[in-house]
Formats: C-alpha cells, sequence, structure tokens
C-alpha cells in the first residue's frame, strides 16, 4: 500500500490504527476494517484534513459513514463549482454592458425578458420588511447580489417626469432561485418572461430618463415597427453612480409587445 513503518507509528499516535497480535508470533497485522480506515485516512489527508480532524472522524469510523462524508463533501464542492461558473457569467454580462455604455450602443432590441423573482421591499425610498424572516432573507441576498438587480416598475410618465414616490424591488432570475431558499409568497412574486422590446437607458433616482436616448425615440421605434405596448415597462438597473451629489443609474428597460 506504499505506507511506510514510521508512517503507522505515527498514525497509532492519533489512534487512527491498532494493530492487533497475532497470538502465534511477535507479529502484528492490521484487520480490514484497519486497512479501511488507512484507505479512508489517505483519501482525507489528499482532501487537505489534519491528523487531528482525521483522528476525531475515525473514532466511530465505518465505510458507510465514509461514503456518506465523502459524498456529501463531493456534491457540496460540484455546488461551489456551479456557484462559480454562474459568477463568472454574470460577471461577463456585466461587462458586456458597460462595454456597451461607453461606446454609446444605445441600440434598441426586441428580445424576450428573463423569468424573474421579484422582491419588493423599498416604497418611497424606504426599506419594507414587513416579516422576520425576511430580515434573515435579506441578509442572504448579500452574498449573492451579483445575482440580485434592482428592479422598478415604471411608466411612460415616470420616464418623461419622473415620480417621487417609485416602488423598487430585487430581482432574482429563476436559474438563480435555488441559492436562496426562499418562501415565494407575500412580497415575492414571479414574473414570467414576455418579449420585449430592450435598450440601455439612464435615469434619476425617480426614474427620468436622462440622456441620449428620449421618451420621444421610444415611441417612435414603437411606431416606425408597428409594435403595440402589451404591459406596464419596467426597468433593471446594472450601474449605479453619483454625479454632483445626485444618484443616477444605467439601466435595461423593458417594454412589453404583443
Amino acid at each position: 500500500m506504499g505506507v511506510t513503518t514510521e508512517s503507522l507509528r505515527h498514525y497509532q499516535k492519533y489512534s487512527i490504527l491498532e494493530p492487533k497480535k497475532d497470538k502465534d508470533s511477535t507479529y502484528k497485522y492490521y484487520d480490514p476494517i484497519s486497512v479501511g480506515r488507512l484507505l479512508a485516512m489517505r483519501k482525507m489527508r489528499t482532501a487537505g484534513y489534519s491528523l487531528a480532524d482525521i483522528s476525531k472522524n475515525m473514532t466511530d469510523f465505518s465505510l458507510e459513514y465514509y461514503y456518506k462524508t465523502f459524498h456529501k463533501n463531493t456534491q457540496t464542492a460540484k455546488k461551489k463549482l456551479e456557484y462559480q461558473k454562474i459568477l463568472i457569467e454574470r460577471m461577463e454580462s456585466h461587462i458586456e454592458f458597460v462595454e456597451k455604455l461607453f461606446h454609446e450602443d444605445f441600440t434598441f432590441e426586441i428580445e424576450k425578458s428573463p423569468d424573474y423573482y421579484c422582491f419588493d421591499y423599498m416604497i418611497g425610498n424606504k426599506l419594507v420588511l414587513h416579516e422576520e424572516p425576511y430580515l434573515e432573507q435579506f441578509a442572504r441576498w448579500s452574498e449573492y447580489m451579483l445575482f440580485v438587480l434592482n428592479y422598478s416598475p415604471c411608466s411612460y410618465d415616470i420616464l418623461a417626469e419622473g415620480i417621487n414616490e417609485i416602488k423598487i424591488g430585487l430581482i432574482a432570475e429563476e436559474r438563480f432561485i435555488d441559492f436562496f431558499n426562499l418562501d415565494t409568497s407575500g412580497l415575492v412574486y414571479k414574473r414570467e418572461s414576455k418579449l420585449c422590446v430592450t435598450c440601455p437607458i439612464r435615469h434619476n433616482l425617480h426614474g427620468k430618463l436622462i440622456g441620449k436616448i428620449k421618451l420621444q425615440d421610444i415611441e417612435e421605434y414603437l411606431l416606425e415597427n408597428n409594435l403595440t405596448p402589451t404591459g406596464e415597462p419596467f426597468y433593471v438597473g446594472e450601474v449605479s453612480f453619483h454625479q454632483d451629489g445626485e444618484e443616477f443609474f444605467y439601466s435595461k428597460l423593458y417594454i412589453p409587445i404583443e
């Protein structure tokens, strides 16, 4: 098995292995359980466990426990890897959005909005959490902020004039919802995917359009392409910044169409 005598004695010191004595000779040997312990121990060492940790885990060693432990740890590692892959994907998407802003590529597109779960938590810029579980959930959201974006329903009046009492929420794409394990009742509701006209916009805290794209541009695009809005527009905030003491946002505007 490639284990030296010195190593075996070291493992005995930590009570990981205990050899049996042969009744008919002075030799010592290791029974099948001890061999199983040794194999498990070597795997645990390669996985980063210390001898002290291994000794603790080997107190009530069984192959069933060994299998369950490593199966659980393997699944946990796979989930972490998947999380990292999604994290990279989200960051790359964010970079692409910022690159469009940098080059002022404010073009209209027609695409389906993702399926979203919405968590309304602000009214009039005041945090509204009605039940204690939401406090716990809100704390967990911070761990996944790259999956959670500012969301707000709006109207053409808001886009033109702005409004003081705007409702803001958080959204999470449906494929990320397993990370949250949230109760989807009360303040949480699902926004189904819809075919939308989309474009990057710049707006202030109250939702008023600022910068290159104006409300007139949006209305002209819809008219020229014979597109009829079928629902309330909404936008998803990607980037926020401060200028002259005021907060501004770059968001992606969604206008549901037929």
